[in-house]
């Protein structure tokens, strides 16, 4: 998703900025922790004033992981954001997962913090925040992009459907871990179904973050099919 908005000639993205400062708050031994700590800023306070700092273009998307916002993180500058949820299905998630990180608890998939802030945002500050299913998105683009960007209150690009290949400046430092699908993609890759078995360990977490990912799932913007 961050490339597709980083095609555009008016948005400038932000690729997970909270990162570093998760990092410090919970001691999380992710891929990378110490370049991640070394290239990004760790203090949440320097990283919300940034976002809300000027610049060079009329919008800012910033992609951030749920998780990433930790309790102790005052949210009052959520209220002057406009705000969507991208989700996926646990299943296939944990096994993405289940190929890069060593243990995954039921907080990492960011599912349970996902639909906790989405409440959080409609009691607090009457926002109904746009979901999108990657499944949706993957299997029709070009009918859900538009969708999310009228919620969104901003104009539909067709450059959001494509773009060059290769790694960019505006990329984490944890690209070369994370990113190497998303640096051969030239677009969004047509949808085929996840296969394969997760571990017992791994059944227990998809089984305990399900109901989130189903209240998300329920409120999601619901796919029409693309005229071609």
């Amino acid at each position: 998703m961050m490339r597709s908005w980083e095609s555009r000639h008016d948005t400038t993205v932000v690729d997970e900025p909270l990162y570093a400062a998760w990092m410090v708050a919970t001691g999380a031994q992710h891929p990378m922790r110490e370049a991640i700590l070394q290239h990004h800023e760790s203090r949440w306070e320097q990283v919300v004033a940034q976002l809300q700092g000027p610049v060079g273009t009329p919008i800012l998307y910033e992609k951030h992981i749920s998780k990433h916002l930790c309790a102790h993180m005052d949210r009052a500058w959520l209220a002057s954001h406009r705000h969507a949820f991208l989700i996926r299905d646990p299943w296939p998630m944990l096994l993405s997962f289940q190929r890069k990180v060593e243990q995954v608890t039921v907080a990492e998939t960011g599912l349970p913090q996902q639909a906790e802030l989405w409440h959080w945002l409609h009691e607090n500050l009457g926002i109904d925040a746009p979901v999108i299913d990657a499944r949706d998105l993957l299997t029709d683009p070009s009918a859900m992009l538009p969708k999310m960007t009228a919620a969104l209150g901003v104009p539909f690009d067709p450059a959001m459907l494509q773009w060059e290949a290769g790694r960019r400046p505006t990329d984490g430092v944890w690209a070369s871990h994370w990113y190497d699908a998303v640096e051969q993609s030239t677009g969004f890759r047509a949808y085929t179904p996840s296969t394969g078995a997760l571990s017992r360990e791994l059944e227990a977490v998809h089984d305990a973050c399900l109901p989130a990912y189903q209240f998300l799932h329920a409120r999601r913007l619901r796919p029409v099919p693309s005229i071609c």
